[in-house]
């Protein structure tokens, strides 16, 4: 169905998602994706051959970038992409040559740009905004024949219907509710031992050590600073972090009742919320909370969805008590698949960037989808020497098979974990976890963790630990010390296809971070 779209654009409302005119068009991605991928597998063991220290920038040649089976609308054709924006609203983003904290030069080019356009357009588009910030301009198409000469301009990086997705909503409640077993025991419920908290422990006053005081809470946390060597850093230096570095845990908000707990640290612990419901500006967001109507109501009764970003801040919380942590609710489901989830993570990744108390994201969510607004948003904020940490993925064998690194963990500018099975209980060989993705875009695993959004979240708080202990480095020096300090690296000097730099040597780590302050 079409729309008026003059007065919906004067009334500033909602553009509703409305099923494309390409089911075609993802059946064939789907399929392609599975064969890619197949033939990839058996003919590709080890593509690496990059022996190079820093690797901070994830530089190595990696085979398969040119050919990700993401689904990205820049690479759709003209003809593809204009039946998208007729059967919605016509509004299309265009990203323009950027460089990240260079506003001046970024709006120079978008206003050279938008002066072109009107010149020469006039009749067939109009423009409707501006971010300098990330050199996006958003235009009105309504002559579509013109698509082609503006993708055609050399300033031009890449253009995405806008308020528009390929994945319906529909799709995903019918796979998350033939996929999950419905029991509804919210975390909110449980009743928490008042007396173990990571906040309260003493090591002057207590006979446990932190990792056996955390194991009558988490055991698994516990077992993790033991296999990273986290322990040893308590208990020769009785150090858990400083509030001089801040995580932001990126996800759908916090239960309410645990707000108090998480505050107990020495740091301190705020909530944010940056999601609206509607692809507009004019509502507020709807809080810092997990919300009843998120995806249909459905998620309150999967416990680990609904309750996913208050144990994400759990996790950062475990392993740096001492440090600063924010919450903040950038989008009220894991998988990011409509357009007013990509405007809540970019307006949260943009805001965190100019934040000067938070130098880390941990992002647990993504998607198949590659949206070039959020890469965008990710380039802004490493640009204020900050660290964007994303899971490789948690899903469906179809995904974790031959999808695998999702999207924004697939980008060299993020730093991609994923989760190990036990490697005491694997004889040291590493495994992936249960639910964890591997793939040649992995940067670091943590050990015994089933997902990867547990492996992302304890990594965030692992990092911030160790990025207190001398804040002065930059992103790229801490970066390449946790390289030079995984299993991977000491093992062979280069990444492993599908674990990346490996295990973080915490103490190891920590050691020559404290070298750096002499």
């Amino acid at each position: 169905a079409a729309y008026d779209l003059g007065q919906q654009h004067n009334q500033h409302k909602d553009y509703p998602n409305i099923r494309l005119p390409m089911d075609f068009v993802v059946s064939a991605i789907r399929l392609a994706t599975l064969v890619f991928f197949l033939f990839v597998a058996a003919a590709c063991k080890d593509p690496f051959t990059d022996t190079n220290n820093s690797t901070s920038n994830r530089s190595q040649t990696n085979p398969l970038e040119e050919s990700k089976i993401l689904f990205d609308w820049n690479q759709q054709s003209d003809t593809t992409i204009c039946s998208a924006l007729q059967a919605n609203n016509n509004l299309l983003t265009i990203g323009l040559d950027f460089e990240p904290r260079k506003n001046d030069h970024n709006h120079k080019i978008l206003t050279e740009t938008e002066t072109f356009l009107q010149e020469n357009y006039a009749n067939e588009l109009i423009v409707i905004d501006q971010e300098a910030r990330l050199g996006l301009l958003t235009v009105e198409i309504i002559d579509c024949s013109i698509l082609g000469d503006i993708r055609a301009l050399p300033q031009v990086q890449f253009v995405e219907p806008k308020y528009l997705a390929p994945i319906e909503e529909e799709d995903v409640f019918n796979s998350l509710v033939n996929s999950h077993s419905l029991n509804y025991q919210p975390r909110a419920n449980e009743v928490k031992n008042p007396d173990i908290n990571p906040g309260f422990y003493d090591p002057d006053t207590m006979n446990l050590s932190y990792d056996e005081y955390i194991e009558q809470v988490n055991g698994n946390a516990a077992r993790i600073i033991r296999r990273h060597g986290i322990d040893r850093i308590h208990e020769e230096f009785n150090y858990y972090g400083k509030p001089n570095v801040g995580v932001a845990v990126i996800d759908n908000g916090i239960l309410p009742n645990w707000v108090d707990y998480l505050s107990q640290g020495r740091g301190f612990f705020e909530l944010e919320g940056y999601y609206r419901p509607y692809s507009t500006d004019d509502i507020a967001p709807d809080g810092p909370y997990p919300q009843s109507y998120d995806l249909y109501g459905i998620t309150q009764s999967i416990n680990s969805i609904y309750a996913h970003g208050t144990r994400q801040s759990e996790r950062v919380y475990f392993m740096a008590p001492h440090i600063n942590i924010k919450s903040v609710r950038a989008s009220p489901f894991v998988f990011w698949f409509v357009p007013t989830q990509y405007q809540g993570v970019t307006e949260s990744i943009l805001t965190l960037a100019e934040d000067p108390t938070i130098r880390i994201i941990s992002c647990s969510m993504g998607t198949v989808i590659h949206v070039h607004e959020i890469e965008r948003a990710i380039d802004y904020f490493n640009a204020h020497d900050k660290i964007f940490i994303a899971a490789a993925g948690t899903s469906v064998p179809i995904l974790k098979e031959v999808v695998r690194v999702v999207f924004p963990a697939n980008l060299t500018t993020t730093i991609s974990t994923t989760g190990l099975a036990d490697t005491e209980q694997t004889g040291g060989e590493f495994v992936l976890g249960e639910n964890a993705h591997g793939g040649l875009e992995n940067d670091f695993t943590i050990d015994h963790a089933s997902s990867s959004s547990e492996s992302v979240s304890t990594s965030a708080g692992m990092f911030a630990l160790l990025w207190s202990v001398n804040p002065t480095l930059t992103r790229e020096q801490l970066i390449d010390i946790l390289i030079q300090s995984s299993s991977e690296y000491q093992k062979r000097g280069r990444k492993d296809p599908v674990f990346g730099w490996g295990k973080v040597d915490m103490y190891q780590a920590f050691i020559t971070v404290r070298e750096t302050l002499k």
